[in-house]
């Protein structure tokens, strides 16, 4: 397993928590991805290593859970790149929706709004492999452009 570190983000008692699991397998990183309900549960981030700020730019985030709706979100260790997987039927759909993503809300672009169909695949791959899918569609921004 490439990524050695799941972390999960949870409100509880009105309290934001975030839960580590060290070396987790996929099981563990399903099964996080799957509890997300955009309320209490509203963020999910796979690491190569949290050991260093170099190893973190080795980052999967999965936001949202709100609908059946999430993002999903790949740095592969450039700090000036993130990868966002796309919903191919939203393409050239333009507007946007507030997402629930670790404790803020953020704007998503529609087509950046996808199906847990298209999250776990797209997980597995990054976390199994450091990869991101190449039979899904990605876009690739830099974010400090």
């Amino acid at each position: 397993m490439f990524v050695q570190v799941l972390k999960f983000y949870r409100f509880a008692d009105n309290r934001h928590q975030i839960q580590r699991v060290d070396a987790p397998c996929w099981e563990e990183i399903e099964a996080a991805i799957r509890e997300m309900n955009g309320e209490t549960r509203t963020a999910v981030t796979i690491a190569m290593s949290a050991e260093s700020e170099e190893n973190m730019t080795y980052t999967l985030t999965v936001g949202g859970g709100l609908d059946g709706q999430y993002t999903c979100s790949a740095g592969l260790g450039d700090r000036d790149t993130i990868h966002n997987l796309l919903d191919r039927a939203r393409e050239g759909v333009a507007g946007a929706a507030l997402m629930p993503i670790g404790l803020q809300w953020f704007e998503v672009a529609s087509r950046e709004i996808v199906s847990l169909d298209d999250v776990l695949p797209a997980v597995r791959a990054y976390a199994e492999r450091g990869e991101i899918d190449p039979r899904l569609t990605w876009d690739v921004v830099n974010p400090y452009a």
